[in-house]
């Protein structure tokens, strides 16, 4: 009857996890980490689920400034757009009063979103484990513009702002943006992994080690960057496929207290899509040109020490963690030569537009995880399922690096079942 119960639970996982999404590492908007979670003696398998919210309305800069979240990729000025539309062919929609001026913008970005998480860790034999992590979020994220009176010089009236104002539309329709909010809610990646990993008593004066090596397979089931809406976000990798390779050591420090370090490293398989280009410098989010670029997403690193304090008072823990994120910078490459007037001179442009996204693609950050736990199976030792309850903080700590990153908090309630 037992077996019966596990193959269930095990076929309704499956079920809600092929059309969910993973837990992943390399997406610069979301702390998508993964819990961890305490092995027991003989209770080495996990089934969980978190519910969670995600809040960010600025950003940090380049040089550890506090900026607003779009400005990660570089200033906003209109004329440049009107300028790549004139390269190709098109007019330009901004009033001739007003071209060829510095029009500076600031974007202020907000989003938030809320969901659920899952995540399975399945023991299979002595050394081998496998498992999958996945989520469901909504999100709704916005654009508000403000024209930048001080830093364009202008001196305007109120009907002249107004014109403005209005070219903002204009010039935003002509490059095929449909909207400044984005609201969408549904699936992304998938996370799955195999594990080969040992536990080792009284080893090294500790009381056990556990280590192994994971390997694992992003699948980019998520939706990715909208075209038409800045103002969106991809809810995984961008759709790309991925692979990375963890290393994980859980240390016994003794009864009450252990340490848990992480390092991942992952990739993302390169891929032909459509993107936004700029070809006058425009913001890279604006881009007047669309077309076939390959996309070679750079590598990420993961470093994630965790320590817990177990049994504080009859089952209430708390977990301390850091988690430090690195993406390397990635490499976009025009896949062939645009077809407006004066193409051959005007891909140098190009080029040059697609060294200035790449350069902003880089990006670091690291958080603080705070957790609060209790664990059911503390007061009862003949069953044969622990429920675990956990609240969990991720903050933004920004003590290393902080790099073209949104500041985003997660607060999440978890609930784990090791069995």
């Amino acid at each position: 009857m037992y077996k019966i119960k596990q193959v269930t639970l095990f076929l309704i996982f499956l079920l809600v996890s092929s059309k969910t999404f993973s837990m992943v590492y390399d997406n610069r908007y979301f702390p998508l980490f993964k819990r961890p979670y305490m092995k027991k003696e003989c209770m080495l398998s996990r089934l969980g689920t978190d519910f969670f919210v995600f809040t960010a309305d600025h950003a940090m800069g380049v040089h550890d400034e506090e900026v607003m979240i779009p400005k990660i990729y570089g200033e906003y000025n209109m004329e440049e757009i009107g300028k790549g539309l004139v390269l190709q062919g098109k007019p330009n929609p901004i009033r001739d009063e007003f071209q060829n001026i510095n029009l500076p913008w600031l974007i202020d970005q907000k989003f938030n979103a809320e969901g659920m998480s899952f995540v399975w860790d399945q023991h299979v034999w002595r050394y081998f484990y496998i498992g999958a992590s996945c989520m469901f979020m909504k999100l709704h994220s916005s654009f508000a513009f403000i024209f930048d009176k001080q830093k364009s010089g202008l001196k305007l009236s109120d009907p002249q702002l107004s014109d403005i104002y209005d070219s903002l539309c204009k010039v935003h329709n002509a490059i095929g943006i449909k909207g400044h909010s984005y609201n969408h809610a549904g699936f992304g990646d998938i996370d799955a992994y195999i594990r080969v990993g040992n536990i080792w008593d009284y080893l090294c004066k500790m009381k056990y080690v556990d280590a192994g090596f994971s390997l694992g397979f992003l699948m980019p089931t998520g939706k990715p960057f909208c075209l038409d809406c800045p103002s969106s976000i991809p809810f995984g990798g961008n759709d790309h496929f991925g692979m990375y390779g963890q290393l994980d050591i859980e240390l016994g420090l003794r009864d009450d207290l252990r340490l848990l370090l992480l390092f991942r490293v992952s990739k993302r398989k390169s891929k032909t899509c459509n993107r936004r280009v700029s070809i006058a410098k425009e913001h890279p989010l604006f881009g007047s040109l669309i077309t076939p670029v390959q996309v070679d997403p750079g590598v990420t690193i993961a470093f994630a020490p965790q320590l817990w304090w177990e049994g504080l008072r009859k089952g209430f823990g708390l977990r301390l963690g850091y988690t430090l994120v690195y993406h390397s910078e990635d490499c976009w490459s025009l896949c062939k030569a645009p077809d407006f007037p004066e193409a051959t001179k005007d891909q140098v442009k190009i080029e040059a537009g697609l060294s200035d996204i790449s350069r902003t693609s880089g990006w670091a950050t690291d958080y603080i995880n705070l957790s609060a736990y209790y664990d059911f199976y503390d007061d009862t030792k003949e069953q044969k399922i622990a429920p675990v309850v956990s609240l969990t903080w991720d903050l933004p700590a920004l003590f290393f690096v902080g790099r073209r990153v949104p500041k985003t908090h997660r607060i999440s309630l978890g609930l784990d079942l090791v069995f």
